[in-house]
């Protein structure tokens, strides 16, 4: 293994990206970047994204967990083990070892795999089992060797979160073959696995990055106090020079006053995505963010070499709070200019300027968050502009727009179809961003305005999918899990099977929350209006087989086959299925040997045959390497089969 060892702030994601970038992948192989989070995942694909236009075939970016899913346990865990897991579970387990092995076993009887237990699923393909036979042995041999024949290399970012079981499955495609490539920082293991140290201590190839982009050197000289020789890190030019002081809250009189009082010199903290402010001034907000961001680089790019970078940052803000003070004077100003009179009339006399002037400020905003959007891809101040202007316009239109008695349009700049559009993008800025609660709350007033935005709908199923993900194991994912299913349904009721998406997300989430008879009365009720789907035979199929009607479900793969556009997935699926039911009832002939001969017989014909080809029309079909994959380890499996039945 190659194993890159990178302090905070030392571009260790980057770097990596670079590499991949530059990485000579053979013809017909790929090559494999994972992360542990969707975060980081994003990060790495935006960043080949923006180098690259895009990101080529063959370059694959995913999750750690998603990679050893589709990638080790999807396609063969069913030819070691004899089981196929249906669906993935994030339920919260029981807190109490026996209980949470009891709710395991259960829902291994459902062909249901639980999140947490993917590492070890894995590892098990790769790697071994206890009690494995030579024929898993031998299987596990030609897996690896198709692994290898395909897979080029796997990159690994923030590696100190690797446990034993990643590290066992890397060890094992590694001795087969794949190069693995490591970057992390032992000291950030804050899950405490300790993998990642012994890694360093093994290997014979490690490489060490001493630089530091975020830090300047006098904070790094007392983490350096900490941190082995190897792993001690300096500061870019940059960021060379700064101070460190220690301030103990028992010498503070008044902790309140002292940090309102900015008798220091850190004032503001900065991350990579978003700033932070320490002062007490209490003017945080979208709408301040945004302005003070403008005000800050329009000030750096005039006092450049004047002035540090701290005393621009306290003018940007005094200006900044100075210019919204003046925008509340003009939303008071006018208020007070629509107020009825005591006879109950309103008699304006500066509204419209007013307001023509606020909503140009909107427009002004809305502007700032397209351009950090589309040209600067910062998402941060986009989501913050978009929101901002909306707002801002949402404030003063229309019922305060009002010149004259009579209904008076100000500016046609911010709609109501803009403000949603507004609304929109910000949500789209803060999912690219991965500020997940502010990215929920714009697409809600985004569809409050215009609920027929499909790409809508796409983005809140996403993100409500990653926070069940991230609390797999807290109480709130049952709350999570209704409002993905009730998202998925307001979408399907608006759009029906136009996009097939959210009805196959509504019957997912059904059949994960173990209401199948739901599904399927959904199910019947769509194939009733329209009876020709293949994807809809497809989906019933599979909800059939969830609720052990195999014979049900059969018949509705065969149907799906017949229907044009049938993909490549359903017909997979099928001859799974076909093949299943034979092979269990293989393993179950008894009786004569007349009697032997007649049900071999039957399993060939009523099985095995119709999976095998339902498995070549799929492979025929196919332009996925990883479903070709899976495709050809069932065909050796129904060949074999058919050749012990003769």
């Amino acid at each position: 293994m190659v194993v890159n060892v990178a302090g905070a702030g030392a571009g260790k994601t980057t770097k990596m990206a670079d590499i991949i970038m530059g990485h000579g992948i053979p013809d017909g192989k790929v090559a494999f970047c994972i992360a542990f989070t969707n975060a980081a995942a994003d990060n790495i694909k935006e960043k080949v994204e923006r180098k690259l236009n895009g990101v080529p075939n063959n370059i694959k970016i995913s999750t750690i967990h998603s990679f050893l899913y589709h990638e080790l346990i999807e396609p063969y865990y069913y030819f070691l083990y004899g089981q196929q897991f249906r669906q993935l579970s994030t339920i919260k387990l029981p807190d109490l070892n026996r209980y949470k092995a009891a709710k395991l076993s259960e829902l291994k009887r459902a062909d249901i795999l639980h999140i947490t237990k993917i590492p070890e699923k894995a590892k098990w393909v790769a790697y071994q089992k206890s009690g494995d036979t030579k024929k898993v042995k031998s299987i596990r041999k030609r897996i690896l060797a198709r692994f290898n024949d395909y897979c080029s290399a796997i990159y690994v970012d923030e590696a100190q979160d690797i446990n034993k079981d990643i590290y066992d499955v890397l060890s094992s495609l590694e001795n087969a073959g794949v190069e693995i490539i490591l970057y992390g920082d032992p000291k950030q293991d804050v899950k405490g696995y300790g993998c990642f140290r012994r890694i360093i201590d093994e290997s014979s190839d490690v490489h060490y990055y001493s630089d530091c982009y975020r830090c300047p050197q006098a904070h790094l000289d007392l983490s350096n106090e900490l941190a082995p020789p190897d792993e001690k890190q300096v500061a870019s030019a940059k960021n060379a020079v700064g101070s460190l002081s220690i301030v103990f809250e028992s010498d503070i009189k008044n902790l309140k006053e002292y940090i309102e009082s900015a008798n220091y010199g850190l004032c503001y903290i900065s991350q990579k995505r978003g700033h932070f402010c320490t002062h007490g001034i209490e003017a945080t907000g979208t709408r301040f963010e945004t302005l003070h961001n403008e005000v800050f680089c329009a000030m750096e790019e005039k006092w450049r070499g004047e002035k540090t970078e701290i005393e621009i940052k306290r003018a940007a803000f005094f200006v900044t709070e100075k210019i919204l003070n003046g925008y509340n004077y003009f939303k008071k100003a006018l208020e007070l200019d629509t107020i009825k009179d005591k006879k109950g009339k309103i008699k304006p006399r500066y509204s419209r300027e007013i307001s023509e002037l606020l909503v140009q400020y909107a427009y002004t905003l809305y502007r700032s968050g397209a351009i950090a959007y589309n040209g600067k891809k910062f998402y941060p101040d986009a989501y913050t502009g978009f929101v901002a202007g909306a707002d801002i316009a949402g404030n003063i239109m229309p019922e305060n727009a009002v010149t004259t008695g009579t209904s008076t349009k100000v500016s046609p700049l911010f709609t109501d179809s803009l403000r949603a559009l507004s609304y929109f993008y910000a949500g789209v800025s803060a999912y690219t961003a991965d500020r997940q609660d502010e990215a929920m709350k714009a697409f809600a007033d985004s569809e409050r305005m215009n609920p027929r935005n499909s790409d809508m709908y796409v983005y809140m199923m996403s993100l409500l999918e990653k926070k069940i993900l991230k609390d797999s194991v807290s109480t709130s994912v049952h709350i999570l899990a209704d409002s993905l299913l009730a998202v998925s349904k307001r979408a399907y009721k608006l759009f029906g099977i136009s996009n097939p998406l959210f009805l196959r997300r509504t019957v997912d989430i059904l059949n994960r929350k173990g209401d199948s008879l739901e599904s399927l009365d959904i199910l019947n009720r769509q194939i009733e209006l329209t009876p020709d789907s293949a994807f809809l035979y497809g989906l019933r199929a599979v909800t059939n087989e969830l609720l052990a009607k195999d014979d049900d479900a059969l018949l509705d793969y065969q149907r799906a086959a017949e229907k044009k556009g049938v993909s490549s997935s359903i017909l997979l699926r099928g001859a799974y299925k076909y093949y299943e039911i034979g092979a269990d009832r293989k393993n179950k002939i008894e009786g004569t040997r007349k009697q032997k001969a007649a049900l071999r017989k039957a399993v060939l014909t009523d099985f095995m045959y119709p999976a095998l080809e339902l498995a070549k029309r799929a492979k025929e079909m196919s332009s996925d390497a990883q479903e070709k994959r899976i495709i050809d380890n069932l065909l050796e499996n129904i060949d074999y089969d058919i050749s012990v039945l003769k």
